[in-house]
């Protein structure tokens, strides 16, 4: 006699939040979390598939109890193997988890099912889009997490740690691993090497990022030979079609991980990058140095050469012209646009190497130029201002603006310019833009090279982790 048929005749209570259901398929298995969710359905792969499903509780520390129903106990038909193989490594009988603990949420191993709810449209969509980008020897975990805690999240040595403060309401989190990285391997720059697999994160109801900062610790292949200077977490951005360097990546050669910070979701991987590139002016005590190194690695910018040195002037303000150019490169943009500039005064005084970049931003409308006693200027040699600045980098990469837009708490709010009171309150909200550490902006201050590559990283970050 079934456990579950048991308890239905006298009539026991099981409390929900002790109560886990495991499916097992032709698919693999799939763990459900019961405390978010009354009723619970669990569907097998396919129509045609022999299933079982399993509810299990624990009674004591060394005891539990599991009740089985096979396929044909269900629905009368079918032929199942009585003893299923259990992928994984999850104990049916496992207790609930403690604050601080993630629950088992739902795995779905290699092209396992990925709904098990009467309402599984909420992630369907999300888990569609990551199985066209992964391969098929990817596993899927979809686990719930919750505020008020620090939500721990464990799958085949990945491990990702939300702390209390970095999610606001609950969700689903959900993470995709994939083993194969030859689909991706067209997407490396010579002298760039997988040593890990590619994995991927999202939520359902927080956007790109959340509130906070979380931890995500990535295993490494252990059997490879590898210069433990060169290794480094790399954000994959499909807009660009290349792979920016996590900046503050910590290796672990003990154990084999790499641990970094983020907000934001994405395709990550652990890379070995054994190319160089030496600014005679920038060196590693300087604050912008790892994100200047990590544009330059994926060719948004170039510094100059003088007597066969290569130099950045970080310290040198930038014009707009210049800014134009990494603005429109760092976009990922063509530079295929014919737009007509001559409504703009100075158009013929636009220099070559950065007239298409500035075609192409007038044709997106990102640049509209300056108004001085009723004409319109590019002003493509003068330096940029913050606020200037700010305004365009708002307009090429911020696609929907959420409505009561909060205001940004610098002191000096008061002095942004109309044009770009949007742009600093919406960049300052994702983290792009963040003052001078004394509670300022300084929207009328020009920006300098360093700092222009500062907010240029933190924009392609943000390009490489746009929800699907």
């Amino acid at each position: 006699m079934s456990c579950l048929r048991y308890l239905r005749r006298f009539s026991f209570k099981i409390p929900k939040e002790i109560l886990k259901w495991q499916l097992y398929s032709d698919d693999g298995n799939i763990y459900f979390n019961t405390r978010s969710n009354e009723n619970v359905i669990l569907v097998p792969g396919s129509d045609n598939s022999d299933y079982a499903v399993s509810a299990s509780w624990k009674i004591s520390e060394k005891f539990s109890l599991t009740d089985i129903l096979l396929k044909s106990d269900i629905t009368g038909q079918g032929d199942i193997n009585p003893e299923p193989e259990k992928p994984g490594e999850t104990d049916p009988g496992e207790e609930k988890p403690e604050p601080g603990k993630t629950d088992p949420g739902i795995i779905v191993p290699n092209q396992g099912y990925s709904g098990v709810t009467s309402d599984d449209s909420v992630y369907k969509d999300v888990l569609t889009s990551f199985r066209k980008e992964m391969s098929a020897k990817s596993s899927f975990l979809i686990t719930s997490v919750y505020p008020r805690i620090d939500n721990r999240l464990s799958m085949q040595g990945l491990k990702i740690n939300i702390p209390i403060q970095s999610i606001t309401q609950a969700d689903y989190f959900i993470i995709a691993r994939d083993p194969d990285m030859s689909r991706y391997e067209q997407t490396l720059q010579q002298g760039m090497r997988f040593v890990s697999d590619i994995v991927q994160f999202q939520t359902l109801k927080h956007d790109n990022a959340l509130p906070g900062q979380y931890t995500v610790t990535i295993p490494y292949n252990a059997s490879y030979e590898v210069d433990m200077r060169r290794l480094s977490v790399y954000a994959y951005s499909e807009k660009l079609g290349k792979w920016i360097r996590m900046i503050g990546s910590e290796v672990d050669p003990i154990n084999h991980t790499v641990t970094f910070l983020t907000s934001y979701f994405g395709r990550f991987a652990v890379i070995e990058d054994s190319r160089t590139i030496e600014f005679k002016d920038v060196n590693s005590r300087m604050w912008s140095a790892s994100r200047i190194n990590a544009l330059a690695l994926a060719g948004i910018i170039n510094g100059f050469y003088e007597n066969d040195v290569l130099y950045f002037a970080p310290k040198r303000d930038i014009t707009r012209g210049e800014f134009i150019k990494l603005l429109v490169a760092s976009a990922g943009e063509e530079l295929d646009s014919n737009a007509d500039l001559s409504k703009f005064r100075d158009a013929d005084n636009v220099p070559a190497w950065v007239k298409p970049y500035v075609q192409k931003a007038v044709e997106k409308v990102w640049l509209k130029g300056r108004g001085v006693n009723g004409a319109i200027y590019l002003d493509v040699n003068s330096p940029i201002t913050r606020e200037e600045a700010f305004t365009l980098v708002y307009r090429a990469f911020v696609n929907e603006v959420p409505d009561n837009l909060e205001r940004a708490g610098f002191l000096d709010m008061d002095e942004v310019s109309d044009f770009a009171v949007d742009a600093v309150n919406y960049l300052a909200l994702i983290n792009i833009i963040s003052g001078d550490g004394t509670g300022r902006v300084n929207p009328k201050n020009k920006i300098t090279r360093e700092e222009t590559a500062k907010v240029i990283y933190e924009c392609v970050r943000w390009l490489a982790y746009t929800k699907r």
